[in-house]
């Protein structure tokens, strides 16, 4: 009760602002869901560390485009943080984040399945539909790439916390996953 009173808060896009806020959403998502123990915290676990070093390279300034970078981070997360808050709602989530919420559900799935469906449903449904919101071009090419080198950058960090928080040995999935 008090922890989704916050989730949705945390999941309310319409008062979304930056890649600051993202990045603190995202966090206090994983967060709350992992001191719940709640499995539906997988896929935030996940992406926290991901999101962090987004934030991170765009105000190095290592992208060539960083407006296009930060609409990027805003518009991806916002479609998460959709799904999500209809979730927590109870009402009808899309199909793909409905077979990640549903196997989350079920004790006898695993919870390295769970994190990857996570992934697969992050990148192969809402990305897609991410990048032709946000106008992308050819010139964002190499920014699109770099953007997905952050994912490998940061994929030690990920095995970590998902080891430490739900007891997930990942090991072996993001190194022949992302290499």
């Amino acid at each position: 009760p008090v922890a989704t009173e916050a989730l949705l808060e945390l999941a309310d896009t319409s008062t979304l602002h930056d890649i600051y806020d993202v990045a603190y959403r995202i966090d206090a998502i994983a967060t709350i869901f992992e001191a719940c123990e709640d499995p539906r915290g997988l896929f935030p676990t996940v992406y926290r560390p991901i999101t962090l070093r987004a934030v991170e390279a765009i105000d190095a300034g290592e992208f060539e485009h960083p407006d296009w970078t930060r609409d990027l981070v805003v518009d991806f997360a916002a479609r998460y943080l959709d799904q999500l808050e209809t979730e927590l709602e109870g009402r009808w989530v899309n199909w793909a984040w409905d077979r990640y919420y549903a196997l989350a559900a079920n004790e006898n799935v695993s919870l390295t399945r769970v994190a990857t469906t996570g992934i697969l449903v992050h990148l192969g449904y809402d990305l897609p539909y991410c990048l032709v919101a946000i106008d992308s071009q050819e010139i964002h090419k190499d920014d699109f790439y770099l953007f997905g080198d952050l994912l490998v950058e940061v994929s030690d960090v990920i095995v970590e916390d998902l080891s430490l928080h739900y007891g997930v040995d990942a090991e072996d999935l993001f190194s022949g996953f992302f290499f």
